[in-house]
């Protein structure tokens, strides 16, 4: 993606958890026209990108997530980056049926799909197939956080009454 972008605009800052000497710098220019930054999910926590007059004037905040995550409340926080506190944006997803959430939870469901069309861009019933496929996918990996998670609990509980004072 950072290749894609240099070739098309500036080369793009990166924004991360481990810059956070530099995060306040790198999200006050994120707010500026013409200013691609790349953040992990974890970057810019807490902190709101402050658009400049021609960046609110063109559309504001462009957020392009490049992959599902295994809990939709992770994607939602991330498409709420955009149009903060009343102004504009926008949100994208770019996906790929090779992204890891599909490889995991629906492997022959993506095989299928990517047997039955156009690899590059899919529109259409297929477009539609893979929308079905990545929230397939989505809600599968959130049961199995919940399963994990309740087993957790279970062993915790065990824990506190046979071993108590651990």
């Amino acid at each position: 993606v950072a290749e894609l972008l240099t070739a098309r605009t500036a080369p793009p800052d990166a924004l991360n958890a481990v810059l956070d000497m530099l995060e306040a710098t790198l999200v006050a220019k994120a707010g500026r026209a013409g200013a691609v930054t790349v953040a992990t999910n974890m970057a810019g926590r807490g902190t709101d990108i402050k658009l400049d007059l021609q960046a609110r004037k063109s559309g504001g905040l462009h957020v392009a997530i490049t992959e599902m995550h295994s809990a939709t409340r992770i994607d939602r926080q991330l498409i709420g980056r955009a149009g903060r506190q009343g102004d504009p944006g926008s949100a994208q997803f770019l996906l790929s049926l090779e992204d890891e959430l599909v490889r995991l939870h629906t492997p022959r469901l993506a095989a299928a799909l990517k047997e039955s069309g156009n690899d590059e861009e899919l529109t259409g019933a297929s477009l539609r197939m893979a929308i079905a496929l990545f929230r397939l996918a989505q809600r599968r990996a959130e049961h199995r956080g919940r399963i994990s998670r309740a087993e957790v609990l279970r062993q915790d509980d065990w824990i506190e009454k046979h071993l108590p004072g651990l």
